[in-house]
């Protein structure tokens, strides 16, 4: 689980192109008091790394436990990528304000056919 906190705070992940992944997310301030996403949204975007101009795939976070959030990678959101790819989380509070608390690399693996 990653803490939404600290910019660059992930490390960094791989899996292979296909293959179901979820990403969990805990969001806490800089004094590890909890952040409450009860009245806002959360989501999550990927770019190709070092291209943070092209979203290559944007996923909507599902809330639980009032500061956590969770996405799910389906199979057909990676089976067509390949490489390193950048994420940030972001979140998005009752009056419409987005914060991209931190971001991380993970790196996709094509599938060997």
């Amino acid at each position: 689980m990653s803490i939404c906190q600290n910019l660059n705070s992930t490390q960094e992940m791989s899996f292979i192109a296909g293959n179901t992944q979820y990403l969990d997310f805990e969001c806490v301030d800089e004094n590890g008091q909890t952040i409450n996403l009860a009245t806002g949204s959360a989501k999550v975007d990927f770019s190709p790394y070092g291209d943070s101009n092209y979203v290559v795939l944007s996923k909507n976070g599902v809330i639980y436990d009032g500061n956590k959030f969770t996405i799910t990678l389906n199979s057909g959101d990676t089976i067509n990528l390949g490489g390193l790819y950048s994420f940030q989380p972001i979140i998005t509070d009752v009056q419409g304000k987005d914060y991209r608390p931190l971001q991380g690399k993970i790196y996709i693996q094509p599938a060997i056919k």
